[in-house]
C-alpha cells in the first residue's frame, strides 16, 4: 500500500487512502472533502479556486494550502499539534478554522491581516514571508501569547507601529525580521530593543523599494538567483516597452511575447506551482492594465 496518494480534481476515493500517510490533491472540483476516517498525517491541497470545506483526521500533522483561500474552511480536532502552510493570496481572508494551528507559515500573499491570530492560542510559530502589501492586524500577535518563534522575510509594509513589544510574548525565543523596508525596520528595532535573541537585517531604502515594487519575481531570485535573474529581465523589458509607446505600436505584442518568454524559461527551468501561479497572475495583470479585462490574454497561464 503506498504511503503517498496524488490525486486531481474530484475527490479521492476514501478506499485508496486506507493506510496512506500522505495525500496531495491537485486542482480540487468539488466544494468539500472529508478525510476524517482516513489516518493521514499531511494533506496538500493544491490549487484551490472556489470555496472548499476541508475535515481533517485527528492524525494530521502538516496542511499545505496553495490558491484562493479566503473562502476555505478547516474543520480538524482542536488537540491537533498541527503546521498549516498558506501558499497563495490570503489578501481577502484567511481560511477559518486555524484555531487549532501550532505553527503557521503565510507566504507569496500581496498582502495580509493578522487579525486572527487573536484566537489561536496554541500557536508557537508564525512566518510571514514575500508580502509586498500591506500586513496588519499586527497588534494580534500579542494575543497569541505561546508564541515562541517569529520571522518576517521580504515584507515591505508592515504595520509596525501597531507590532507589540517583545515583552508581551513571555515564551518569546526568537524574532527576526530579513529584508524589510527602512522606516519598518527603526520602529521594529524599537520593539525588541533588549531582547537577547532578536534580529532586524537587511532593510530596503525607499530606492530600492521603488526600483522593484511592481516586480512580481522579485524573491526568485533567493532560491534560484539564475531563474530570478531571467524572469526579472524579461518582466523589466516589457514593462520598459509598454511605459515607451513610441517604442512599440502593439502593446498585445508586448504582453504576447512576455508569455511567449516565460513559457520558454519554464521550459529550460520547470516552475514549481507556486511559480506558475506568479507568471500567469503577472502577464494576466499585465494584460488587464495595458489591453483591457477583456483581452483573450486576461485568461493566459503558464505551460
Amino acid at each position: 500500500m503506498p504511503t503517498e496518494i496524488e490525486h486531481s480534481r474530484d475527490a479521492p476515493d476514501g478506499a485508496r487512502l486506507r493506510g496512506a500517510e500522505r495525500l496531495i490533491w491537485r486542482s480540487p472540483a468539488v466544494d468539500h472533502l472529508d478525510l476524517r476516517d482516513a489516518r493521514l498525517r499531511s494533506v496538500t491541497v493544491d490549487g484551490i479556486r472556489g470555496p472548499l470545506t476541508l475535515r481533517l483526521p485527528p492524525t494530521v500533522e502538516h496542511l499545505s494550502l496553495t490558491g484562493q483561500l479566503e473562502s476555505t474552511r478547516l474543520d480538524v480536532s482542536p488537540d491537533a499539534a498541527l503546521l498549516v502552510q498558506l501558499w497563495g493570496d490570503v489578501g481577502e481572508g484567511m481560511p477559518a478554522g486555524l484555531t487549532p494551528a501550532t505553527s503557521l507559515e503565510i507566504s507569496d500573499s500581496s498582502r495580509v491581516d493578522l487579525s486572527p491570530l487573536r484566537t489561536m492560542s496554541a500557536l508557537r510559530e508564525l512566518t510571514v514571508r514575500n508580502v509586498p502589501g500591506p500586513v496588519t492586524g499586527c497588534a494580534a500577535i500579542a494575543a497569541a501569547s505561546a508564541l515562541e518563534r517569529i520571522a518576517f522575510m521580504r515584507c515591505y509594509d508592515i504595520d509596525a507601529a501597531a507590532f507589540p513589544p517583545y515583552t508581551a510574548l513571555p515564551r518569546l525565543t526568537w524574532i527576526s525580521f530579513d529584508d524589510v523596508s527602512s522606516a519598518d525596520a527603526k520602529l521594529l528595532r524599537l520593539r525588541i530593543d533588549g531582547f537577547w535573541n532578536g534580529h532586524v537585517r537587511h532593510p530596503r531604502s525607499p530606492r530600492w523599494l521603488r526600483a522593484n515594487d511592481d516586480n512580481p519575481f522579485r524573491t526568485w531570485e533567493d532560491d534560484d538567483p539564475a531563474l530570478g535573474h531571467a524572469a526579472t529581465a524579461l518582466w523589466r523589458r516589457a514593462r520598459a516597452r509598454l511605459r515607451h509607446p513610441a517604442a512599440t505600436a502593439d502593446d498585445e505584442l508586448v504582453v504576447r511575447q512576455l508569455a511567449d518568454a516565460l513559457d520558454r524559461l519554464s521550459e529550460e527551468r520547470p516552475f514549481d506551482t507556486l511559480r506558475r501561479e506568479q507568471a500567469s497572475g503577472a502577464v494576466q495583470d499585465l494584460a488587464r492594465e495595458s489591453l483591457g479585462p477583456d483581452d483573450p490574454l486576461m485568461r493566459w497561464e503558464t505551460a
